[in-house]
């Protein structure tokens, strides 16, 4: 059993994955996941863009922000929340002012990677929501075990634990031999995801 600490210190915040599903389309097939620290106003994941009407009137490509558990961009609909961690701080707290959510922004963007999740830089296979959340939680200190968003995506469609895992290494191959060219499931127009959105 581990010795507690005699040192004190800040709280520590807890962390969450809230997961979503979705009825239509491409999002039938797969498991949506935003990342959240306790006492934030915001949670962060990577996607195609954002709402407007829930990001101070801005429109992202790439690193978008929402309230816990109310992701509204396409098809998704809440599912649950899984407890993956702790840390001693959130990206922040309280804030409802544009200018000071696109300076956390920039924060979340610096501690995934900026040349990574870049705007405008989404991939359904590879640099997605799912690959955001692994690379911020090792980042933060919190380490996901191979597999772990993918055996929720079992989980959510029925199917037998690590068939995602084997149906996306496909999927990787593939894409890495025609390009990451998947139709936009909102626009219903073809978007080629290698190149960047304006």
């Amino acid at each position: 059993m581990a010795r507690a600490s005699t040192e004190a210190g800040p709280p520590e915040k807890r962390v969450f994955l809230n997961l979503y599903s979705g009825d239509r389309f491409i999002f039938k097939i797969a498991t949506h996941t935003s990342l959240y620290i306790e006492g934030d106003e915001f949670e962060w994941t990577y996607a195609n863009t954002s709402e407007p009407s829930s990001t101070h009137g801005v429109t992202y490509y790439g690193i978008v922000y929402e309230r816990p558990q109310k992701f509204l961009y396409g098809d998704w609909k809440y599912w649950k929340t899984v407890e993956v961690g702790k840390v001693k701080e959130g990206f922040g707290e309280g804030v409802d002012d544009k200018d000071k959510v696109a300076a956390i922004r920039q924060k979340v963007k610096a501690l995934a990677g900026a040349d990574k999740y870049v705007d405008g830089g989404y991939q359904f296979v590879g640099n997605n929501c799912w690959q955001f959340c692994y690379d911020t939680c090792r980042a933060l200190g919190v380490e996901l075990q191979p597999g772990f968003i993918e055996a929720f995506n079992d989980e959510s469609h029925w199917v037998p634990k690590g068939c995602t895992r084997r149906g996306l290494s496909w999927l990787s191959w593939v894409a890495s031999r025609v390009g990451h060219r998947f139709l936009d499931p909102t626009t219903k127009t073809v978007t080629v995801m290698d190149d960047k959105v304006s």
